[in-house]
């Protein structure tokens, strides 16, 4: 996906009730549905890690234009410690690990899950900008004066990107790009 003035750009802002996404620009690998589905899901288990440092590999060599924005630091979007403890992995973080190294940048664990909330899934699109917008705490400062790519495996509604990304900007950085392996479809249900 191109600028803030890209077709799937322009959606997520319009679902947050936004005009442009707080973010610069987004790279997504594809739709959420098939085997790209079925990898991210597997990348969500730790016998997937590996799994997620390929969905980062596909990005960074079927969406190029991630190299064009001389980023300076990789943030994944956080998981709760108790959800990531449960589930044993951050898929996430994994993929934002592998495209720190293919960019030759520092990542940062620079966001933390504030408080264990409902999973963004599990909430009509409605409510998921609610359910995030306070979930997030800084944790790591050297995001300042830095061109950050925030990194996560699915997007729905956006909500989620759009938090982590403002708070990022608040702590600082001076712009924010985002990256996901897919981008999933809003349901009528969930709307």
């Amino acid at each position: 996906m191109g600028g803030n003035g890209c077709g799937g750009c322009r959606q997520l802002a319009t679902r947050l009730g936004k005009e442009q996404p707080a973010w610069r620009e987004i790279s997504v690998l594809g739709r959420y549905d098939g085997l790209l589905r079925e990898a991210v899901l597997q990348a969500k288990h730790p016998a997937g890690e590996d799994l997620a440092e390929l969905l980062a590999l596909l990005l960074v060599s079927q969406r190029p234009v991630v190299r064009s924005w001389e980023i300076a630091t990789v943030v994944p979007v956080p998981m709760h410690w108790l959800r990531r403890w449960r589930r044993g992995t951050n898929a996430a973080a994994g993929m934002a690990g592998q495209l720190a190294r293919e960019l030759g940048v520092p990542l940062r664990h620079a966001l933390a899950r504030s408080s264990l909330r409902p999973p963004q899934r599990s909430l009509p699109a409605a409510a998921r900008p609610a359910n995030v917008a306070a979930s997030f705490r800084v944790r790591d400062r050297r995001v300042s004066g830095k061109t950050v790519l925030l990194v996560d495996d699915v997007t729905t509604t956006g909500a989620t990107l759009a938090a982590a990304t403002r708070l990022l900007l608040e702590a600082g950085a001076s712009l924010v790009y985002a990256a996901v392996a897919a981008r999933a479809e809003a349901s009528a249900d969930s709307m």
